[in-house]
């Protein structure tokens, strides 16, 4: 087992169908030595997904819906000891995850794009997803929830519902 200690960022880049956009959002996690990236919000259908995958060095895994909407990456540089187990998704582009030994340890990488209404539904789908997994869990993505409604500047939302609390388990 290492001791390394790696660099995660997660990001809703809110679409790359773009070159452009695509080469300022690899260029900057590579400025950022990012090890594990989770992308929200690719709009990138499966076909398109090999476009982003030219400029980043190491493991894509990624979950499309068929529009130009959703969509979950998770990036991991090829640096990062990595010994793949088992990816899971969803058809609608929201959830992905991946079971995988990194740096020696049994991980479960989760992103998720949660819907922008309340949605207990989806939580308890990505609760029954990872509760077929084996490791530790890094779940990453947009909840597209307040957890503190003081701290969240915006007034566009209201606090985390307790039955979203209750599908995430918390």
């Amino acid at each position: 087992m290492s001791d390394r200690q790696l660099k995660l960022i997660s990001w809703n880049i809110n679409g790359c169908s773009s070159p452009i956009k695509r080469k300022k959002v690899i260029t900057f996690l590579k400025n950022n030595y990012a090890d594990i990236v989770f992308i929200q919000e690719t709009h990138m259908r499966e076909l398109e997904v090999g476009k982003f995958k030219v400029g980043w060095v190491g493991h894509l895994f990624h979950s499309s819906f068929s529009s130009k909407c959703n969509g979950v990456m998770i990036l991991v540089h090829k640096n990062v000891s990595f010994i793949l187990r088992k990816q899971s998704k969803d058809a609608e582009g929201r959830i992905i995850c991946v079971e995988a030994v990194i740096e020696g340890v049994q991980l479960v990488l989760c992103n998720i794009y949660a819907p922008n209404k309340g949605d207990p539904i989806f939580f308890h789908e990505v609760n029954k997803i990872l509760g077929n997994t084996e490791g530790e869990i890094v779940l990453a993505g947009d909840f597209n929830e307040v957890m503190d409604p003081v701290l969240d500047r915006s007034v566009f939302r209201p606090p985390l519902m307790n039955k979203e609390r209750q599908a995430l388990q918390m």
